[in-house]
């Protein structure tokens, strides 16, 4: 899948990209970025739309989430409620004296991006601490991040004893091989978005820096993998297929760390109870 971007560049390329307005709550199933809601916890709250519904299951010093991908969100909570469907119950492990209070819903784009998340995240063992349990001869399970105000350093695998003081732990998000394919093969893209001054993506890492550290573009791009927030319009002024795969691509690694950053947040507010109670 090569492109000439040079010949595009002499054709007047012009990348469209554009920042949402207003906030995620607002958007509809039509935004080209996918939606994410916090937390409704009344059940009469849930939303009829596809997503994820999912509970965390703690043992030990490890978790595991266990959920279910749906078109309607409402109907199936309203299932687990009535104790109604026996797989569904099997799949979330909720038994008869559970009473649901540990449900918690993600609200998707479409049907895709939930089945997306179900079988890339879903019914996996992770540890609570990663930095404790795995070292140097275990990689784990987590991309790491490190960043100034000029540049930004993705690494797909650990990186070093001390990653959780020195790194920001962005979780699951991909595969480090997946992601040398696609930024090497659209690298020149960047410099079309914002000021390039060093680009380099190998299958342990990927480091972009820029001159123009006020640009927008470059905040946006950094945005996907801080936020899991992809703000950049799907539309282009050609058809291409590898520019397509690529948004696709983008769109992914959002989706995979802003359903991540969610799940922080409910272990965290977990932990928190128990420490109060």
């Amino acid at each position: 899948m090569s492109m000439d971007f040079e010949l595009l560049a002499r054709e007047t390329l012009k990348l469209s990209v554009r920042l949402r307005e207003g906030n995620n709550s607002d958007m509809d199933s039509s935004d080209p970025c996918f939606i994410f809601d916090k937390q409704l916890r009344k059940k009469n709250e849930l939303p009829t739309a596809p997503g994820l519904l999912y509970r965390i299951e703690e043992g030990g010093h490890t978790f595991c989430v266990r959920g279910i991908s749906t078109s309607n969100l409402k109907f199936r909570a309203n299932q687990v409620e009535r104790r109604s469907d026996l797989e569904l119950l099997k799949k979330l492990k909720i038994t008869e004296e559970d009473d649901g209070d540990d449900l918690f819903f993600y609200i998707t784009r479409n049907v895709d991006q939930a089945v997306s998340l179900q079988k890339n995240l879903i019914n996996r063992r992770f540890p609570l601490h990663e930095d404790v349990l795995c070292n140097l001869s275990d990689p784990g399970f987590s991309w790491w991040m490190d960043e100034d105000d000029e540049s930004f350093t993705v690494y797909f695998k650990s990186h070093g004893i001390e990653r959780v003081e020195k790194l920001r732990q962005l979780g699951p998000i991909g595969d480090g091989k997946k992601a040398r394919i696609y930024f090497n093969q659209v690298f020149k893209l960047f410099g079309l978005l914002f000021p390039v001054k060093e680009f380099s993506c190998t299958s342990k890492a990927m480091k972009i820096s820029t001159n123009d550290p006020m640009s927008e573009t470059f905040q946006m791009f950094r945005d996907i993998f801080l936020n899991g927030l992809n703000k950049f319009d799907r539309e282009y002024p050609f058809t291409g297929q590898i520019f397509n795969e690529f948004w696709h691509y983008l769109d992914e690694l959002a989706l995979f760390r802003n359903f991540w950053l969610e799940i922080e947040k409910n272990l965290t507010d977990k932990s928190e109870q128990n420490y109060l109670q």
